[in-house]
């Protein structure tokens, strides 16, 4: 069966509403990029197959039995798109891309444990300052990314121009770096290859894990252009920035949901969507 929201924007587009029409084309674009997208989860963490395509269906049921029907017949057509967008949204950031996935591997090893040959070993070293981690990716972007203009630029997530790409890496990069720090004392005890892969991979998905939400975000600004692509509204812009809100809250304590709860929104500036539990 359909789930309930999408039915109620499908009903709202049969009466002739336009705005119904166009968020509900753009949000069946983003549902396909979004699906397609959570398959590389799988490739790049077998253990988190609950964050394919089923989750993200399942995510939009529950918020739909959770809010019920009578409520999902209230709300706006915006809030009914930011409903079916952060559900399929709130986890692309699962799915880092793939120079991304590279740059990381170049800087894991310890001693004399590394995976990836082109790795410069930095655990257990000062981590690079944000000019460093420019240079380093600048000299070694052949490896990372090739060109911006091949498969980056083709991305749905990916920034805008090579200048921003860069930024965004160099600060993965020494996130990352500062991350693998605080596993020193287990990387010391690795007695083999085999011991530092199994290590390695835990920590990499640990990574992944704790920051995803923040990245799910970042990725969901990247594709401002497809929003745009679609509804070419002064106002798509503040849209895009409230669903990379509401994703990235996922992650976040009740402090940033509260603060940003009550900053003025293009979802509806007067209003704003809250459930309240039973005690």
């Amino acid at each position: 069966m359909e789930n309930l929201i999408i039915q109620e924007l499908k009903r709202r587009k049969e009466k002739k509403n336009g705005l119904a029409n166009k968020l509900l084309i753009l949000a069946e674009e983003l549902i396909r990029q979004a699906s397609n997208h959570q398959k590389r989860v799988l490739q790049i963490m077998p253990e988190f197959d609950l964050h394919d395509e089923i989750h993200l269906t399942k995510v939009l049921d529950n918020i739909a039995d959770l809010i019920g029907n009578k409520t999902i017949k209230q709300v706006t057509d915006i809030e009914l798109f930011l409903l079916i967008c952060s559900s399929y949204l709130h986890d692309c950031g699962m799915a880092p891309a793939e120079w991304e996935i590279k740059l990381m591997s170049m800087t894991e090893g310890f001693d004399m444990f590394k995976e990836d040959e082109s790795s410069i070993c930095n655990d257990g070293k000062i981590p690079f300052t944000y000019l460093e981690a420019v240079s380093f990716i600048k000299n070694h972007k052949a490896e990372i990314y090739r060109i911006h203009d091949g498969d980056v630029k083709l991305w749905p997530f990916s920034e805008n121009n090579e200048d921003e790409l860069i930024n965004s890496l160099a600060l993965v990069l020494t996130d990352y770096q500062n991350f693998r720090n605080g596993y020193i004392s287990n990387l010391k005890k690795c007695g083999s290859i085999t011991d530092f892969r199994k290590l390695n991979s835990r920590i990499k998905v640990d990574f992944i894990r704790t920051r995803h939400h923040l990245l799910s975000s970042r990725y969901i600004i990247n594709a401002t252009p497809i929003f745009l692509s679609n509804i070419n509204e002064t106002w798509m812009k503040g849209l895009v920035k409230d669903l990379a809100n509401i994703c990235q809250s996922h992650g976040e304590d009740l402090s940033y949901i509260k603060k940003n709860s009550h900053q003025r929104s293009i979802t509806n500036p007067k209003r704003v969507l809250t459930f309240s539990s039973s005690p």
